[in-house]
């Protein structure tokens, strides 16, 4: 697939950024932590989310959920919780639902007994996450509820992994980018351990590898992938990045705040990002706005007034 076209499927939502969607947790544990992350959003992004919680996967009602105007569906479980009896499953949802599932203590053996039943046809309706620790299993739940949640945050990361000598990685559409990790060597090293020592932004904004001291985002990777995608993105936001920046930049030497009183944000990646080389992800736009003691909500109406005028 071109890296247009993957590109256009990572960025693409059936539904306007204001359009609501459901979140389905099959089991308790699951349920508290799409709660949690809901809670942890804006206003505006908790109005378009509704959590549905059920104990087990034999309590979803899924006639509810298919009742009234047709939404998308992220459906989070393990892969234990799905019955592996197939006739034993009361129905699969809506057809546009997306399948967030964990392996955790069940070995991959399971996959083919509890899948097929879910009736997934389109392989960007699914992902099945390795990940056993559960803080990242809940770092990965809220990556996908985020994205899910904002239209600027549509094109997020939500998981990442090496596999055959490819970085791979999942998009909030659930589309998968595929890097060859020789083509990363000029941004990261040929050391491969320190290619596969990387961590995702909290907010899926970006990957970082600490050794290499790089961050590189969703459209950043594509461009690794196709140097003419990397043409059209550049175009589209560096001028944007540069007076963003430059308005970051101004606030900043008005409020009399230096680069090293920012807790959590490198002097360098901040004058990367005053620089336009880099956008402001919400974690950084948290630290600025903390540094200059105010909240997220009046620092963003400080720098947009900055860069209005």
């Amino acid at each position: 697939m071109a890296t247009e076209l993957l590109m256009s499927r990572m960025g693409r939502s059936r539904t306007r950024a204001s359009a609501q969607f459901d979140v389905v947790a099959a089991n308790a544990e699951y349920s508290e932590i799409c709660r949690k992350c809901r809670a942890a959003l804006s206003a505006a992004a908790q109005r378009r989310i509704k959590v549905w919680s059920f104990r087990q996967w034999n309590d979803i009602d899924w006639r509810r959920l298919g009742g009234g105007r047709p939404k998308p569906l992220l459906v989070v479980c393990r892969l234990a919780d799905i019955p592996d009896d197939a006739a034993a499953i009361r129905g699969v949802g809506p057809r546009d639902r997306k399948h967030l599932l964990f392996v955790e203590d069940m070995p991959v053996e399971a996959i083919p007994s509890r899948v097929p039943p879910l009736n997934i046809r389109d392989p960007h309706k699914l992902h099945i996450a390795r990940e056993r620790d559960a803080g990242r299993v809940a770092a990965i739940i809220a990556r996908a509820i985020g994205a899910m949640a904002g239209g600027a945050q549509r094109r997020k990361i939500v998981d990442a992994w090496i596999e055959d000598d490819h970085l791979v990685v999942l998009a909030s559409s659930f589309a998968r980018l595929r890097i060859p990790l020789a083509k990363l060597a000029p941004h990261l090293g040929r050391d491969r351990d320190q290619v596969r020592a990387f961590e995702i932004d909290e907010d899926g904004a970006f990957l970082y590898w600490a050794g290499a001291d790089a961050h590189l985002g969703l459209d950043q990777l594509a461009a690794v992938v196709d140097p003419t995608f990397a043409i059209a993105m550049q175009r589209k936001s560096s001028e944007f990045n540069r007076q963003y920046g430059k308005a970051i930049r101004a606030l900043r030497a008005e409020s009399g705040v230096t680069q090293a009183a920012i807790a959590g944000v490198t002097a360098r990646h901040l004058r990367r990002i005053e620089c336009g080389q880099l956008g402001p992800t919400s974690a950084v736009l948290r630290s600025l706005a903390a540094a200059h003691r105010m909240d997220v909500t009046r620092y963003l109406a400080e720098v947009a007034r900055r860069l209005t005028g």
